[in-house]
């Protein structure tokens, strides 16, 4: 897996348009006919509608559970996938939903699709196999749809951080029973050793601090967690739901299983002030909902004020479970927010023939703010690095972009360069090629071979002159721009205002 990190000011917003489906929030609750649709688009955009499943509803029933017992076709998947579009986008939502998307369109936006649910009944649904019937696509493997749940809640949201390392808690469990019973066997080393390697690079270039903790008591999570204070808690192990309660099961390897309701879990991550995601690799950790109201893991945590939370809603294999967390770990660290992420993970999934083929549906999300990445833009101005053996240039560069509103910093030549990029993670670097020792194809080749400053934009700036072949390998490399030198900067602000769309005073 290639991961390459931007800066977290290097990317820039993703364009998206949200809609909001409120469902169940009349007074025909549950899957009766009658329950209330709202559709939110903006201030004073709302469309009202109703929860329209055909009758008899023991078809639908049926599919759901063919899907939970890994017993349903590609064909019955598209069936249920049918049925649940068909009952929510249909007269007025149907309509909202068509112009939402021709908008996100016009627009060379995103749609996101938040499906809030009001009661359990509607929120067991495996809505992340909504299938649109008309254009023959799942709506979660849109490249422009992101597919999200909510719940409405009076907490408050988790602040982000705004500093790096990033601090990741991996929580490992692997007990072998649970009340005497024997559990579902369970690869919990082989899927942390995954999750360590895919996460290394970013480690190596101090965008993470990783800290892994073998969860054997209830109390080791609490501990750890008050111990790390983590922006991300990633759980490995087993939950369930025994006697209508979802469990987090911590415990020994091979030994008896330690229950962890999910108002114990959500206690125990409530002194990480700066948690902004939780992943639990875990069986039925993300069902949605449990007999009446009594929510799931993942929709409980998200209520306690977690702004990101993703399990899977069904029981699910080690094959698939690293998978999806490696891929969106990946993307996360290239400043995807949470629901551009997993929109992605699922693709992934999706297209990988090692893991369970409904694996990419079976994830599902929270995510309780508009826009949710790990880490917040920092306030300080856009920084720019100049890597340059010639202090003359570099002072010139500083003096003069300094009064526009940039933060300069200088480097002295090509391994100076590196160790700064990666320390420091600009918003744009202006090389120069012809330096001593490590000269300036060497860098940006280094550079777009990292991580962590692949996806840095390079404007070269050289006295080489416009010699074609130089350009080209210069491009070739990586450069995002070729400027030639003549003692003037004009031409290289109109490239970072007008075409890196970085603002000068």
């Amino acid at each position: 897996m290639s991961t390459a990190l931007r800066g977290p000011r290097a990317r820039a917003d993703s364009a998206t348009l949200s809609m909001e489906l409120l469902i169940g929030a009349g007074s025909g609750a549950g899957l009766a006919p009658g329950a209330e649709v709202q559709a939110v688009l903006g201030p004073g955009e709302r469309a009202h509608g109703i929860l329209a499943f055909p009758a008899p509803a023991a078809g639908l029933t049926d599919l759901v559970t063919r899907l939970q017992t890994r017993q349903a076709s590609e064909g019955d998947v598209v069936r249920l996938g049918s049925l649940l579009f068909e009952a929510l986008f249909h007269g007025t939502i149907g309509a909202a939903y068509r112009e939402a998307r021709g908008r996100a369109r016009a627009e060379g936006a995103a749609l996101r699709l938040v499906l809030t649910s009001m009661s359990a009944e509607i929120a067991e649904l495996p809505w992340e196999f909504l299938y649109d019937p008309t254009l023959r696509h799942f709506l979660a493997l849109t490249p422009d749809i992101r597919l999200i749940r909510n719940l409405p809640s009076l907490y408050p949201l988790n602040a982000p951080s705004e500093r790096l390392p990033l601090r990741v808690l991996v929580g490992v469990a692997g007990p072998a029973t649970h009340a005497g019973r024997r559990l579902f066997g369970l690869d919990v080393a082989a899927e942390q050793a995954l999750i360590n390697t895919a996460l290394a690079p970013l480690v190596d270039e101090s965008y993470l601090d990783v800290y892994n903790v073998a969860l054997d008591r209830a109390t080791d999570l609490l501990d750890a967690v008050r111990r790390t204070r983590p922006h991300i808690f990633h759980y490995i192990g087993h939950s369930g739901i025994v006697g209508g309660t979802p469990l987090l099961l911590c415990g020994p390897l091979g030994g008896e299983a330690t229950p962890l309701s999910s108002a114990q879990l959500a206690v125990s991550l409530s002194l990480a002030a700066e948690l902004q995601l939780v992943l639990l690799n875990s069986c039925w950790g993300g069902q949605a909902g449990v007999q009446t109201n009594l929510f799931g893991l993942v929709p409980a945590l998200a209520e306690s004020g977690v702004p990101a939370v993703i399990g899977w809603q069904t029981a699910i294999s080690d094959r698939s479970a690293p998978w999806l967390a490696a891929r969106l770990f990946a993307e996360l660290a290239q400043g995807a927010t949470v629901d551009e992420a997993l929109t992605v993970a699922r693709l992934a999934l999706y297209t990988n023939s090692q893991v369970e083929p409904l694996a990419w549906g079976l994830a599902v999300g929270y995510m309780r703010r508009e826009t949710t990445r790990i880490i917040a833009p920092p306030r300080h101005p856009w920084r720019l690095l100049v890597i340059d053996d010639e202090q003359v240039r570099a002072d010139l560069l500083q003096s003069h972009l300094t009064r526009r509103g940039l933060e300069i910093v200088w480097a002295p030549g090509g391994a100076a360069g590196l160790t700064q990029a990666r320390r420091l993670h600009p918003d744009v670097i202006v090389l120069d090629l012809k330096m001593p020792g490590m000269d300036g194809f060497e860098v940006l080749r280094q550079l777009k071979a990292s991580p962590t400053t692949a996806a840095i934009p390079v404007v070269v700036l050289t006295s080489l002159g416009t010699d074609y072949e130089i350009a080209l390998r210069a491009y070739t490399g990586g450069a995002t721009y070729v400027i030639p030198y003549n003692g003037r900067l004009d031409q290289l602000e109109q490239v970072l205002r007008g075409n890196l769309h970085i603002p000068l005073c």
